[in-house]
């Protein structure tokens, strides 16, 4: 049984064999995000200290009361905004623009890495890499920044409906979640089906029904709280001394690969599940259906 064939018919195990096979590919990417996110890091708050702002931040909250909430988010919005010049708000957007780029990049990388494993064309990594940044980049970014303008939209819309009242935001935000995921196989389809956005969309939402968002949703929390047990495994090595604390540094890396890998394996796998059954006659030949029975 090939990997497509294993993805259709034992998903779960095939999420982990693609897994398996994105580990090395997912090694090099993240080592860059993490590159690409230190310097970022870094200039930002070079320019933040450089004005000023940092300092007067501090100096502030030393003495401030923190129980006064309302007062401390009024002095902060007052010493921000002096900051909020033209100049300014251009450079961040610059910004926001090259870490969308970068993140696109990294999607189409990995998703056209998982591809070649999938369908074993013979090509190396250096090969992906070279090939890597084409049209798709730009087209996965465009998506990306409409799906966080929806994102933001719709948390914007739930805080205002809910209130402070904890209970109607979870329930609320548990539907946005799953309407959210239902666009989970969209660049997948972009990339590896070469399908337009548009398409790409109806694509995804067309197979990924709110009932098997849901479902989405108690896969990630079981997966959170595993993902978190195995966590909290790496104060074991702070018993062991020196030796120790470096075991931590490639556990911790370890762990990271796997999550980002296992990431991009789910939405290589939503599109392959889902590619070759455009009309479907069996409701329930379906990716996240399959959680239940896999």
């Amino acid at each position: 049984m090939n990997l497509i064939e294993q993805l259709k018919n034992d998903l779960w195990n095939g999420i982990f064999q693609v897994t398996k096979k994105l580990l090395v590919p997912g090694l090099l990417v993240y080592l860059i995000l993490v590159i690409v996110g230190i310097v970022s890091a870094l200039t930002l708050f070079a320019g933040l200290f450089g004005s000023g702002l940092i300092e007067k931040i501090q100096s502030y909250f030393q003495n401030a009361n923190p129980m006064d909430i309302q007062k401390n988010q009024d002095v902060l919005m007052e010493m921000i905004k002096p900051y909020f010049t033209p100049a300014i708000i251009g450079s961040v957007i610059v910004f926001m623009l090259i870490i969308y780029l970068v993140l696109s990049w990294i999607t189409n990388f990995m998703l056209r890495a998982g591809e070649s494993k999938i369908v074993e064309d013979g090509r190396g990594i250096g090969e992906i890499l070279a090939k890597s940044f084409n049209r798709d980049v730009f087209r996965i970014m465009g998506f990306l920044i409409v799906f966080q303008i929806l994102n933001s939209t719709l948390n914007f819309i739930v805080q205002s409906i809910a209130g402070f009242n904890p209970a109607i935001y979870f329930l609320v935000m548990l539907l946005v979640w799953a309407l959210l995921f239902r666009f989970w196989a969209v660049p997948g389809a972009m990339v590896l089906g070469q399908l337009s956005l548009m398409d790409s969309i109806r694509f995804s939402w067309g197979n990924i029904t709110f009932g098997r968002g849901f479902r989405a949703i108690l896969v990630v929390i079981v997966f959170m709280v595993v993902l978190f047990l195995l966590f909290m495994l790496m104060f074991v090595f702070g018993l062991l001394g020196k030796v120790g604390g470096i075991l931590m540094v490639f556990y911790i890396l370890a762990l990271e690969v796997f999550v980002f890998a296992f990431l991009f394996s789910t939405q290589i796998a939503a599109y392959f599940r889902y590619a070759d059954i455009a009309v479907v006659e069996d409701e329930t030949d379906h990716l996240l259906d399959s959680a239940e029975g896999d």
